[in-house]
């Protein structure tokens, strides 16, 4: 095909699909004569392109663009109506993929310190562990579930309203055991390196704090925890519940998690956070380093 056919080809593709659309919606409701024009206009126009014939595709489109401008114009969609149904169309699939693909989330607190921080922008992946019905709150349908490790968006138990993001730490049947700055899972010490210097701006009064960072591996993932040096902490144990998680933010001293509140239902959980899209704190300002870091 030659480039004056292909451009002949792409100008009739518009045309072509509204000549269709017209044959088979008014097919009952008009006469087979009325009809009839129409459609040899198609044909030629078709077969023209078929056959490779420049002149004839022209003339066969401008015949074709003339007899729905004019004789079928009643049955044309307007400009409004193309508008204002592709933006239907868009708000739809948008509306599709943020209630069960993917949505976007902010942080707003430093609980996830130093992985998420305040101002982040996530996207959170909603279709990973499965459907879940909005508004209602039921999982429908689960093909996966979250593992040790995992970063995960979820209804806070106690305000459906409010969205928390927390680390999965136990998974239904595990006993957390919690003892200073050290934790297990199932008697099993989870690893973590040797403690470094850690400094990070807290959101509500502005200042440095200093803290003890650790590289922690759990499951399949590694990432970094941090404690506030000399805090005090007893030993708690805990057995997770079925079909709950028990969570806890990475910044563990200045985190409101499952050792507070509780444990997190499965039916609450929203999906897992995969990517941090844009980046900003309230004190230190943009970090452009962070835009496009996975979340681990």
């Amino acid at each position: 095909m030659n480039k004056d056919l292909k451009k002949v080809e792409k100008e009739s593709r518009y045309l072509v699909k509204e000549s269709k659309r017209i044959l088979q919606k008014y097919n009952a409701k008009l006469s087979a004569d009325q009809l009839e024009p129409l459609q040899n206009a198609l044909n030629d126009l078709q077969e023209s392109i078929e056959n490779q014939k420049v002149e004839g595709s022209r003339q066969a489109l401008k015949a074709l663009e003339y007899m729905l401008d004019n004789d079928y114009r009643f049955a044309r969609k307007s400009v409004m109506r193309e508008w204002a149904e592709s933006l239907i169309f868009a708000l739809v699939i948008a509306l599709f993929l943020r209630t069960f693909v993917l949505e976007a989330f902010k942080i707003p607190s430093g609980s996830m310190i130093p992985t998420l921080l305040v101002g982040d922008h996530i996207f959170v992946n909603k279709f990973i562990y499965g459907v879940r019905l909005p508004f209602v709150g039921k999982r429908i349908m689960k093909w996966n579930e979250p593992k040790r490790g995992e970063v995960i968006v979820f209804a806070y138990p106690h305000d459906q309203t409010k969205d928390y993001i927390k680390r999965v730490i136990g998974l239904p049947g595990d006993t957390v055991k919690v003892s200073g700055q050290k934790f297990f899972v199932n008697g099993e010490e989870i690893k973590q390196g040797k403690s470094e210097k850690f400094y990070y701006t807290d959101e509500t009064t502005g200042q440095k704090r200093a803290s003890l960072l650790y590289k922690t591996n759990l499951g399949d993932s590694l990432f970094d925890t941090i404690y506030e040096p000399g805090r005090h902490h007893p030993e708690v144990e805990y057995v997770v519940q079925e079909d709950h998680l028990f969570v806890m933010g990475d910044n563990r001293d200045n985190s409101a998690d499952s050792r507070s509140w509780g444990q997190v239902p499965f039916d609450n959980i929203k999906g897992r956070a995969i990517l941090v899209w844009w980046s900003s704190a309230s004190h230190d300002g943009m970090r452009l380093g962070r835009i496009g870091h996975l979340i681990e």
